[in-house]
């Protein structure tokens, strides 16, 4: 098995040829006109039109032998599978895609959309460019990542070759969404208030400390999310206020357990501790409905 630095050694080496031929192997545009899902989703329009279109992606696989090679790209939106065959791109164009493609590289290809004989959706390539080309492989497509500090280090990497960490990433977007949705529906006004102060407030939690040079003064990343802010708020005359932000605590750190984290804190004028339960209770209901 090859070493990282031998299989980056013979990458440059295709970068080298693509440069060579004269072409750019990290253009600053792309052709792409459709996404991936919107090819996927759109495919029976597609196909019944035969209307050339330009898809993009990153190589995830690629087989096949002689004058036909079959690839799955993949552009974060969705997969689609991608048909080269040499009598139909030209073997100029063929060949050198075998010379220069490598998975993990990011290209785009122009083609017509059909149904293979397995019933698999493809784009009948006529053209193809190359948009970046990857130095460094992907991980084992079966095995992924298996070391636990490297996918914690590489989290891009893990989630890539894992479905159910982007679909995670995904839903802690939309859980955020929801929150932040629920509390303006129920009039409270979002706010940012200040994550460098001169006093921790809200816990007891040690606190990151820097200096600010230019007041020449201690500073400390803020340990609840604008709890003293949002009360000075209700003092200026805002009853309902939130915030959804970062808060850093310099103690602790463990995979349940982050030493920066994302947080929420409102604060409600004329209201006692029963109704903030009875909202919280309402906003986790909606949360579970949602996400």
């Amino acid at each position: 098995m090859s070493s990282i630095d031998e299989i980056r050694e013979t990458r440059i080496k295709k970068l080298k040829l693509l440069e060579k031929k004269g072409l750019n192997p990290y253009p600053a545009e792309s052709l792409r006109e459709i996404s991936l899902k919107e090819a996927q989703d759109n495919f029976d329009i597609l196909e019944k039109n035969k209307e050339a279109k330009w898809i993009a992606g990153r190589v995830m696989s690629i087989r096949g032998q002689g004058a036909i090679t079959f690839i799955t790209l993949y552009d974060g939106t969705g997969s689609f599978q991608g048909l080269l065959k040499k009598d139909s791109l030209s073997a100029e164009k063929f060949d050198f895609w075998n010379e220069v493609v490598d998975i993990g590289d990011f290209v785009e290809l122009q083609g017509t959309f059909f149904t293979t004989k397995r019933g698999e959706k493809t784009l009948d390539a006529r053209d193809w460019r190359m948009l970046s080309k990857s130095l460094r492989p992907l991980p084992e497509k079966w095995h992924g990542l298996q070391d636990v500090e490297e996918r914690y280090r590489k989290r891009y990497l893990d989630i890539l070759m894992n479905p159910e960490l982007k679909e995670l990433v995904e839903k802690k977007a939309k859980f955020w969404d929801v929150i932040r949705a629920f509390m303006k529906e129920k009039g409270f006004l979002e706010v940012e208030t200040p994550t460098l102060e001169t006093t921790t407030g809200g816990a007891e939690a040690t606190p990151f400390k820097t200096h600010h040079n230019d007041y020449d003064l201690d500073v400390y990343m803020r340990i609840s999310i604008g709890e003293l802010w949002q009360k000075r708020l209700m003092a200026a005359g805002f009853p309902k206020t939130f915030e959804i932000g970062r808060a850093y605590r310099n103690e602790g750190t463990s995979p349940e357990h982050a030493q920066e984290f994302t947080n929420l804190e409102f604060y409600w004028g004329y209201a006692d501790y029963n109704k903030g339960m009875e909202l919280v209770r309402e906003m986790y209901i909606k949360i579970a409905e949602v996400v």
